[in-house]
């Protein structure tokens, strides 16, 4: 025989014969329309599982490496309420915080408020004891807040039943992942947002668009909410969280408010510097990444976009289905072309899910959660002082919590931004962070004084504590509502290097 009959029989060597090639090529668009068409495999494909399943069994799961158990707690259902579109190379423990916070925190602040007010409550009808030395005489509300936050946080059942691809689709058996892969168009359909756990690769994974661009198809026919947390929100909101915990126990517990000694106002002011610095230095970590985004958006293409199948061999062999080439057909099936999608992305999406992460982050509810402890520690030196002076003493403290606290967060995080450059080493980055902490703590204090100089704390005027209460609410309304924590750059090719 000769070569060239041998090359026309058995093919170029390498290349996989022309009767599979077509086989894969069928078969890919297949899978094209059968995605497009937004159906399932079958109804027990579209599957969820409970928020407090996930938070409940994921740590023990991850502890064991048994993630894949967890699909064994998700269950079939025609509506979810929730899809978490994420990138598997993030790390899971900071995915794990974001949903913590994301579904436990607000009702946690809330619980822990109430018995913070009923600690209050008991302490004043005698039910609580009083501490005997050092001030405040009452110190329960702060333990009771701060109790009941952590063990709500915790242990609350949240029974949002939301779609996490790992305890959702069958990671063991093989027939059943690919049945759930096939009907993730359905599953999106089923659901009512999309919940982006952002990272910085994100962007550069294919299925984390093809989600993208499944959900914004769905978009154009009925408005869904589509909203995405940043790495950083539950780890820097939970962190200050801890911080103003722990700063509150040491005033309470290691420093006697009438009584300082040196020694514990030392130690108190070298916990609040730090571990307020390490959240100035988390905040500033967190503006680099909307900067990194907002680029990874303006400069977004598909053809950049990468899958574990763009990484095989058998892939670059055309031995198996590409996803990419699915995805794209789906794609183009939705926009019309692979660059329509791309400038939809460039334009509108970056303007929302960055203006989400520079403004929609920290949000007004979610500052007063992360200062929370301060409020609880405002309730017990109230309940301690003498009853003529109680009402008074309760709305300055209103003041202080729902007024000047949230401003001065705004102000830090407006600051953390303009200074979010990271600089040449790790200590000059750290003085910054420092400064920048030394520059609030500075109006802090600054802020105290000129209180206690403007209204006496043993003023009893009701008409001047009133009229404190309602002006500081009413300026912080108006910063709020009118004031951007930070102005997006419309030009993302300008900003400065990270």
């Amino acid at each position: 025989m000769a070569d060239d009959d041998l090359v026309t029989v058995v093919g170029n060597p390498g290349e996989p014969p022309p009767a599979l090639q077509d086989q894969v090529a069928d078969m890919t668009e297949y899978m094209a329309d059968f995605y497009t068409s937004m159906k399932a495999v079958s109804p027990e494909m579209v599957r969820g599982i409970r928020v407090f399943q996930i938070l409940q069994a994921l740590p023990l799961l991850w502890f064991h490496g048994d993630l894949p158990s967890l699909y064994q707690l998700s269950e079939a259902s025609a509506e979810l309420d929730e899809f978490w579109s994420h990138s598997w190379r993030a790390s899971l423990w900071i995915k794990y915080v974001n949903i913590l916070y994301l579904n436990n925190c607000s009702l946690a602040s809330g619980v822990g408020t109430f018995f913070a007010a009923l600690a209050a409550l008991l302490y004043y009808v005698g039910v609580l004891p009083v501490w005997e030395s050092g001030y405040p005489r009452c110190r329960w509300s702060t333990i009771f807040g701060i109790a009941a936050f952590y063990l709500s946080l915790l242990l609350y059942r949240r029974s949002k039943l939301v779609f996490f691809d790992i305890g959702c689709i069958h990671q063991r058996d093989g027939a059943l992942k690919i049945r759930g892969l096939l009907s993730l168009g359905a599953v999106l359909k089923s659901s009512k947002s999309l919940q982006v756990l952002w990272h910085r690769t994100f962007v550069t994974r294919l299925w984390c668009l093809f989600e993208i661009g499944a959900f914004l198809h769905i978009r154009q026919e009925e408005k869904r909410p589509l909203a995405v947390c940043p790495p950083l929100l539950g780890p820097g909101a939970l962190g200050f969280h801890v911080c103003a915990s722990l700063f509150v126990c040491a005033v309470l517990f290691l420093v006697q408010l009438r009584q300082i000694a040196m020694s514990g106002l030392i130690l108190v002011g070298c916990l609040f510097f730090l571990s307020f610095t390490m959240f100035v230095h988390a905040m500033r970590a967190y503006c680099r990444d909307i900067d990194t985004m907002q680029r990874q958006l303006m400069e977004f293409s598909v053809s950049s976009a990468t899958s574990h199948c763009c990484e095989s061999s058998s892939c670059a062999n055309h031995v198996s289905i590409c996803d990419r080439e699915v995805i794209l057909q789906c794609i183009v099936a939705w926009f019309g072309s692979v660059e329509n999608f791309e400038i939809h992305v460039r334009s509108d999406v970056r303007v929302s899910m960055a203006g989400q992460l520079a403004n929609g982050a920290f949000l007004y509810h979610r500052i007063l959660s992360a200062t929370t402890p301060l409020f609880w520690f405002y309730f017990d030196v109230t309940i301690s002082v003498k009853d003529h002076r109680k009402l008074p003493s309760l709305f300055r403290s209103l003041a202080l919590w729902l007024a000047a606290l949230p401003c001065l967060v705004k102000l830090m995080l407006h600051l953390s931004y303009r200074l979010r450059t990271k600089r040449g080493s790790v200590c000059a980055d750290c003085l910054v962070s420092a400064g920048l902490m030394l520059s609030v703590s500075l109006l802090v204090f600054a802020l105290l004084v000129g209180g206690i100089y403007l209204f006496d704390p043993n003023d009893d005027s009701m008409m001047k504590t009133l009229t404190f209460f309602f002006l500081s609410i009413l300026i912080t309304g108006l910063v709020w509502q009118k004031v951007p924590t930070i102005r997006l750059d419309p030009h993302p090719s300008s900003l400065p290097a990270c």
